[in-house]
């Protein structure tokens, strides 16, 4: 059985970097945000946020850090940005919703007549 190496390895190994030089440390460093085309959405390197990935993956999804700034607290696990022009790169909060639970995001999907959705994040900072 032959060991195939993935392509970060190849560069690791390349530039002979020792494997804990992650971050700003490494020199392929570009910032600490990259665009994901297979999820079609922006994540931000945010070692410090809860949940944040594990390891080496210590990035967290623009669209959630975004709402958890208009709500003044990290967002919890369960619950789930909606983007309501369907663009998951559209990270604007008036293109956000914040679903309590994967469950009703689900059931909004699902809904044949579906109500356009008001983005909830600016709610408390419109104007009446």
């Amino acid at each position: 059985m032959t060991y195939i190496r993935t392509a970060r390895q190849r560069e690791q190994s390349a530039l002979n970097l020792p494997k804990d030089v992650s971050g700003k440390k490494n020199p392929r460093w570009k910032g600490g945000k990259y665009f994901n085309k297979r999820f079609n959405c922006w994540f931000i390197w945010k070692p410090d946020h809860p949940f944040a990935g594990d390891g080496k993956g210590k990035y967290v999804r623009q669209s959630r850090l975004i709402a958890e700034k208009y709500f003044k607290r990290y967002l919890l696990p369960q619950e789930e940005v909606h983007h309501i022009n369907e663009d998951r790169s559209d990270d604007r909060p008036e293109n956000l919703y914040v679903f309590p639970s994967k469950k009703e995001h689900t059931i909004y999907h699902n809904l044949k007549n579906k109500d356009k959705l008001v983005s909830n994040l600016l709610k408390p900072f419109q104007k009446k």
